[in-house]
């Protein structure tokens, strides 16, 4: 499939998601639980000091009871409602999880090829070197460094063909990535309202019959949510760098800092399961440069198949 098309799709499924969603959620909490508008607006505008704080997690326990309980009928009906709307973001989440899936065969190959492209052009001028030293042959045999020279001009036209094609296919990656992180941080906000809908049904719930009927996130919803736990953990750790958590094969991303003297410090690319146990590292580094350590530990994970993350 295209992948400006995949890129379509998927901001098409966000605009859809806001659409039908968001009114629901905003109904049910403010209309329905009379839950207070105040603690909405601190959820949905969380920021870095909330994070150090605790996050939303932290926030609800803080709130303690919250909304005005209804009697169990008209409660069902908010149940029912809510599960509906859960399945319906569990699919939507699914499906731009799969899409954006579509672009890891793509990714590999434009790693491989940028690799390859690399180490040939820092072949060709020790390549001319080498051609250069060649003896002179006796007249009339022609000298083998200019066959030799064609073949080079030959293998540098192949190169530029191949950066021009490979920049076509990391703008295509881009563009979908792009549309991918677009759509994280309101599927994340969904998912901090589906926390506020649930402690208010769990509040009021004096039989404590609701929390098995409550359809929970699918992998895909946790793993977003994992990574917002994370932010608060890296928010409260001072070892961690101030550089975004990110996903991978289920895998949390994440750059470390650890003091190498008073003034300097070097880090490391660590991959974690979902419940924050390193599982595979990068050597330490003195880079200033993290994508470079994300990209490598992401080459560690290729490269140990057999190890997941759950």
């Amino acid at each position: 499939m295209d992948e400006t098309k995949i890129a379509f799709l998927i901001l098409k499924a966000k605009q859809k998601l806001i659409s039908i969603l968001v009114p629901k959620i905003i109904d049910i909490i403010i209309t329905k639980s009379k839950i207070d508008p105040n603690l909405i607006m601190k959820i949905m505008t969380m920021d870095k000091e909330s994070a150090k704080q605790g996050g939303i997690d932290k926030i609800l326990e803080q709130a303690g009871k919250i909304g005005v309980c209804i009697p169990q009928g008209p409660l069902q009906q908010i149940v029912d409602l809510r599960n509906s709307m859960m399945g319906t973001l569990n699919t939507a989440s699914t499906t731009i999880d799969t899409l954006s899936k579509t672009l890891d065969p793509l990714k590999e190959i434009s790693d491989i090829s940028t690799t390859t492209i690399s180490t040939t052009e820092i072949a060709i001028p020790i390549a001319k070197i080498a051609v250069s030293l060649l003896p002179t042959p006796v007249p009339p045999i022609p000298h083998p460094a200019i066959a030799a020279g064609q073949q080079i001009e030959i293998v540098k036209e192949v190169i530029d063909t191949l950066k021009f094609s490979l920049n076509g296919v990391k703008n295509q990656i881009n563009s979908t990535q792009g549309a991918v992180s677009s759509i994280n941080a309101p599927l994340t906000q969904m998912v901090n309202l589906f926390k506020v809908i649930d402690k208010y049904l769990l509040g009021c719930d004096k039989g404590n019959t609701l929390k098995d009927t409550l359809i929970p996130l699918n992998p895909s919803l946790q793993a977003l949510d994992n990574i917002q736990k994370q932010q608060v953990i890296n928010a409260q750790n001072v070892n961690t760098v101030d550089f975004p958590s990110s996903i991978y094969k289920g895998f949390i991303l994440d750059i470390v800092k650890e003091p190498f003297s008073p003034t300097v410090n070097r880090v490391k690319a660590v991959a974690k399961n979902p419940q924050g146990i390193i599982l595979l590292q990068t050597p330490l580094s003195f880079t200033t440069a993290p994508q470079t350590l994300i990209s490598n530990i992401k080459l560690i994970i290729d490269l140990n198949p057999n190890l997941k993350a759950q």
